[in-house]
């Protein structure tokens, strides 16, 4: 209560403030208007007093307006009539004796527009009041709009991220069955070219050993000190037998060419072994090696030691590797090698070595089987069937194989 009380007071003393203004103002602009208006003061027509005119007298009814009043020089009958009613008179002077109602209602009139001006700030307070709060209103509603945006925004992210993440587990799921086909494919015809192999090999040893021949084979692209070795020993072999060939009889020759003025060509005797002849045997293109330098006299005899013994040369061959299959099978593991360093590298990484290598990028399954065939050619060369030439020696021509040698 006491609140409200000094509230009102305080709203009282600025009521009367302002209309202790609004009263100076006003008598200062009344002061103006005198200082305005300093002419001669009226003369009554009716009285003859100063001070007031004739419809303001108060002794109107002596009728003595018409008889003082001046006349002119238009009026030819000598005069007008007096006028009943002054219309010229002003509505705004007060009547007399009214000077405390006019006081009354100058300070109603005060403090309504004091009560206007309260009431108006007011009014223009709780207008800011609640244009603040709808402000404060408006501004909650955006920060929520764009909260809810955001929030939108946020979810289709990581809608978008699962989705790619669901894809690429999808692709990298299928990517193992792909080159378990592509692998299980490969391996397949891997197999049978070399099955086909094997058999283009096989085929011939075994013509060669139903009619009783043997094959002899060189590796020429083996570096093996054991490859070395067995050429050597069966080059001293090859060596020895063809040292005991003999021819048991001649061929049948045709009638011999008479030429005119030339003597008869005599040819000396062929020379015949002095052992048994052996049984016919491949023999190779090329068994004696050229000498750059020749041996001085006084040189002592190098002797070149046999790896393997003859005897165990003359038994029945048993099931061994021929270089040929030895060289496949090198081939075949270095390339499976290969395949398993290459299966681990990325799509990237292929890439690279398929630029350097030269090899066209089809795919990373068909990368790999590429690159691998192309390492294969670099270490082994290209990949082909060395006919071995087999010599045929006709039974008329060769003597009879030893004993020793059909006994076994």
């Amino acid at each position: 209560m006491a609140g409200v009380e000094q509230r009102d007071d305080r709203g009282g003393g600025d009521n009367r403030r302002r209309d202790g203004r609004r009263s100076e103002d006003r008598r200062d602009e009344e002061q103006r208007d005198d200082d305005r208006r300093r002419y001669r003061a009226p003369t009554c027509y009716n009285c003859h007093e100063p001070g007031h005119y004739a419809n303001q007298c108060p002794e109107r009814n002596r009728r003595r307006y018409y008889v003082d009043k001046p006349s002119t020089s238009n009026d030819s009958r000598g005069g007008r009539s007096p006028r009943t009613r002054d219309y010229r008179r002003r509505e705004d002077s007060p009547p007399p004796g009214n000077e405390k109602m006019l006081s009354t209602v100058a300070e109603l009139g005060k403090s309504v527009a004091a009560m206007k001006d309260f009431y108006g700030e007011a009014r223009k307070k709780k207008e800011d009041k609640s244009r603040r709060k709808l402000e404060m209103k408006e501004a909650e509603e955006r920060e929520k709009a764009e909260q809810e945006k955001a929030e939108r925004k946020a979810g289709k992210k990581l809608e978008k991220a699962r989705r790619e993440a669901q894809l690429e587990a999808q692709r990298r799921a299928e990517v193992p069955k792909d080159n378990d086909i592509h692998l299980a494919i490969r391996l397949s015809e891997m197999e049978e070219n070399f099955s086909s192999k094997m058999k283009c090999v096989i085929e011939p040893l075994k013509e060669l050993i139903k009619k009783g021949k043997k094959k002899v084979t060189y590796a020429s692209g083996s570096n093996s000190a054991a490859d070395k070795a067995s050429d050597t020993s069966v080059t001293q072999e090859l060596s020895e037998r063809t040292g005991r060939l003999c021819i048991s009889e001649k061929r049948k020759q045709g009638p011999e060419q008479v030429v005119e003025n030339s003597p008869p060509m005599e040819l000396p005797p062929k020379r015949t072994p002095k052992r048994g002849a052996l049984w016919p045997t491949t023999l190779a293109g090329r068994l004696t090696r050229s000498k750059k330098t020749v041996k001085s006299p006084g040189s002592a005899k190098r002797k070149t030691p046999v790896k393997t013994p003859l005897a165990a040369i003359l038994k029945t061959p048993t099931k061994t590797a021929t270089p040929m299959t030895i060289g496949a099978l090198q081939r075949l593991r270095y390339r499976d090698g290969v395949m398993k360093d290459l299966k681990n590298l990325d799509a990237t990484e292929l890439q690279r070595i398929c630029k350097e290598e030269g090899v066209p990028y089809d795919g990373k399954i068909d990368a790999i089987f590429a690159i691998a065939d192309r390492h294969v050619c670099d270490r082994f060369g290209p990949d082909r069937l060395d006919v071995t030439e087999v010599i045929k020696v006709n039974e008329s021509e060769v003597g009879e194989p030893p004993h020793e040698l059909v006994d076994n």
